[in-house]
């Protein structure tokens, strides 16, 4: 099939989608494979995001992972409305 048009996403996008992609899931997102995949710590790019929404209980870190709470799951869309980077 021909590709009529394609689009690369710029890489904040593709951070905001693994995040997005990721938290959606029971297992969440890996903290180290955020860094092996952008060249860059997670911690650098989302900290104070994460310790917001860590204190609001709405995310947990399990060791190398980071999860929706019970109550983030039920604000699912609120909590990644924060995730949004304007530029990076």
């Amino acid at each position: 099939m021909p590709v009529i048009e394609r689009h690369v996403l710029p890489l904040t996008e593709q951070m905001e989608e693994e995040l997005f992609l990721g938290l959606r899931t029971m297992q969440g997102v890996s903290i180290q494979r955020f860094q092996e995949k952008f060249k860059m710590p997670l911690q650098a790019v989302y900290g104070d995001t994460v310790a917001t929404q860590i204190a609001k209980g709405y995310l947990k870190q399990e060791g190398d992972w980071l999860r929706l709470t019970e109550s983030g799951k039920f604000l699912g869309n609120e909590v990644f409305q924060e995730f949004l980077l304007d530029e990076y």
